[in-house]
């Protein structure tokens, strides 16, 4: 089913994911067109709430959409729920081979894959081509990440698709990257949340995280952490 990971206890995550797939879901691994996708109707409130829930129109998305332009790569957001609510590519507001706006990745409607992965186990996690559940996606490598609130509730997942070239190292600077930009967007709901109390920042020793900042703890003029 898969090759080598690079992800501590990403195998067992995803033969377990798959298990579901066949034995809960009833999927089947070459099904036509896998992928559902909603109505621009049905994608629009969706959109505006993950706006409101991520403080705005983040400038980090922006740019992130940029570098994964210009490696031809694509950039997508998806709410709790796993639907794509907003994509960025080269081709801006275009399909990237196949994944679209408004389409639902769900494990249970689309199989094991990244963003299904990330909110199943609430950590950064890589699916590479192969260990996707449906033969379609075997092609793209998905680097996902959630994206959390002030109170650590996850509100999405931030994934970056590439064509999986079989290169671990594209997937691990990948993971930082976003893993990086997720972490910009909580401490700013963070600070949001608490603007009228101490915020303290804690660097954690021996992190092994390469671009990561450090964690946030706000305590109140009593010096008790809230």
């Amino acid at each position: 089913m898969t090759d080598q990971h690079t992800q501590t206890g990403a195998l067992p995550a995803i033969v377990a994911s798959w298990a579901r797939c066949e034995r809960d879901y009833n999927l089947k691994r070459n099904a036509a067109q896998p992928i559902l996708r909603l109505q621009s109707s049905e994608v629009a409130p969706r959109l505006e709430e993950m706006i409101d829930r991520t403080g705005g129109k983040q400038g980090i998305f922006r740019q992130l959409a940029t570098l994964a332009a210009n490696a031809g790569n694509c950039l997508v957001i998806t709410d709790r729920d796993g639907i794509l609510v907003r994509l960025e590519s080269k081709d801006a507001g275009a399909d990237w081979n196949g994944i679209a706006l408004g389409s639902v990745w769900d494990e249970r409607i689309a199989g094991t894959n990244g963003v299904s992965m990330a909110l199943a186990e609430g950590r950064d996690f890589t699916v590479r081509g192969k260990d996707h559940f449906y033969s379609q996606l075997k092609s793209f490598a998905c680097c996902s990440v959630p994206l959390r609130d002030a109170a650590n509730e996850i509100i999405g997942v931030v994934n970056l698709s590439s064509i999986d070239t079989g290169n671990p190292t594209d997937f691990l600077f990948a993971q930082q990257l976003l893993g990086a930009a997720a972490s910009r967007i909580q401490h700013t709901l963070f600070e949001r949340a608490f603007k009228d109390q101490c915020i303290v920042s804690v660097a954690v020793q021996g992190r092994r995280d390469l671009i990561k900042g450090a964690e946030l703890i706000a305590v109140n003029e009593d010096g008790i952490i809230l």
